[in-house]
């Protein structure tokens, strides 16, 4: 489990009588919904089971399929597992490890991605046979294929110039291509070495595109999260560094987009003295309109807390919602989901319910929250940090039927293998 960046030593003026006055009007805008509608469908308890789900779900008909980061046996590689109509969890897939290079890859960080025939898509952290420079003995990371039986396929093994640790998710194209990023990686002479990150796409016969290697600086580093894409073709996304030299130097992160011939366009540049935020994780989701929206995991009108935001197509950022760090929520470190009558929903990863101290933390263990078209927000729950989890660092997915579904990488079984911690676990709140 990974507390974010959001938690650094970037520091901020605290402003005293406005601050106040719009903290009294942020609590006042939120609304608790906690209700009997939380449920635990699964606990991780280690083992073969798998340990920490740092990624959102993906809903199919048969069933919910996601990963685990660590867990799946002695090598503690990670899972990926289905939980099917009973409530069931099958691990489909455990990395294998072992030694030195893992081939098989290892630590998936991103959900998956389902074709027509059921075969499931996604990428390691680390592992692969590629090897290459700033890799190490623990390989730059792959894109892998889980077929219908359960066998693993690695479609590319990253080698370092290609891209370092891809952690997002993916998305397919009509035609099977995959698209993606990679935190490090690229350019290996910028970022001290291990590259500022690519955007790649992988054909369907296996080649791997380089589509845009960050450079730092302006032109942004360190893409995280998942991307959008338009009906042209074009990518967008977020690096959390980069763009300016603010935020003590690496920068408070960009919004860009990637057109399909590779070039690159900056769509803003966070700042730690403008009031959007600063830091984005989650990746972006985009409306019909051409408006991207998204989170920030820090900066705000209250401090380091963080804020959800809208680009429209002008390139004009607008708040939609300051997390004043309490009961509210603080640190949306995860991509949002919106609703056909525009509402969005997402997770907080500290924040809520005060008592919380899995990790010794005063600031709470996290939340998932709705907001409305009015700007006003519900927090549908706030997590306790015991069996019902801690921690939700992934996104949401929701069904036809208006279920929201997600995982929390901590809590859970807190006797399970993993420092009384808890393993995680996969949640359903209903409407």
């Amino acid at each position: 489990m990974k507390l974010r960046l959001w938690c650094n030593s970037i520091t901020r003026d605290r402003v005293s009588l406005a601050l106040a006055l719009s903290l009294i009007a942020a609590v006042a805008a939120t609304t608790l919904a906690e209700a009997q509608t939380y449920k635990v469908i699964h606990t991780f308890t280690s083992g073969k089971d798998g340990i920490e789900p740092e990624a959102g779900l993906l809903l199919a008909p048969d069933g919910i399929y996601g990963t685990t980061y660590r867990g799946g046996g002695r090598s503690d590689t990670g899972t990926v597992f289905k939980i099917d109509k009973t409530g069931k969890e099958i691990v489909l897939e455990r990395f294998p490890g072992c030694c030195g290079v893992y081939p098989e890859g290892g630590g998936p960080e991103g959900g998956t991605v389902r074709d027509a025939a059921g075969n499931l898509y996604g990428t390691t952290s680390y592992g692969g046979s590629g090897g290459g420079p700033n890799c190490g003995n623990f390989g730059c990371g792959t894109v892998f294929k889980l077929d219908t039986t359960g066998k693993e396929t690695v479609l590319h093994s990253f080698v370092g110039t290609d891209g370092h640790g891809p952690r997002g998710g993916l998305i397919r194209d009509a035609a099977g291509n995959l698209y993606g990023t990679a935190l490090y990686g690229g350019n290996l002479s910028r970022c001290g070495g291990l590259g500022c990150g690519t955007v790649f796409k992988l054909d369907v016969a296996g080649k791997l595109t380089v589509l845009h290697a960050f450079k730092g600086g302006l032109d942004g580093a360190q893409p995280i999260g998942n991307l959008a894409r338009d009906p042209h073709g074009n990518l967008y996304g977020n690096t959390y560094e980069g763009g300016s030299f603010d935020c003590q130097g690496p920068g408070c992160g960009t919004l860009f987009k990637v057109d399909v011939s590779g070039t690159e366009t900056i769509l803003h540049v966070f700042v730690s003295a403008e009031p959007y935020g600063i830091i984005p994780f989650g990746g972006l989701i985009r409306d019909r309109a051409g408006n991207l929206y998204g989170t920030n995991s820090a900066g705000g009108a209250f401090a380091e807390n963080g804020t959800v935001f809208k680009l429209d197509p002008a390139g004009v950022v607008t708040v939609l919602y300051n997390f004043a760090g309490g009961t509210d929520g603080s640190g949306p470190a995860a991509p949002l989901i919106r609703d056909a009558a525009g509402n969005f929903y997402g997770t907080t990863e500290l924040g809520g319910d005060p008592f919380c101290k899995l990790l010794g933390t005063l600031n709470g263990c996290g939340t998932v929250f709705k907001l409305d078209t009015a700007g006003r927000e519900t927090v549908l729950y706030s997590f306790k940090g015991s069996k019902d989890g801690g921690f939700p660092n992934a996104g949401l997915v929701m069904n036809a039927a208006g279920n929201v579904y997600g995982t929390a990488s901590l809590g859970g079984d807190l006797g399970c293998d993993n420092s009384g911690l808890g393993c995680g676990v996969v949640f359903e709140i209903a409407p």
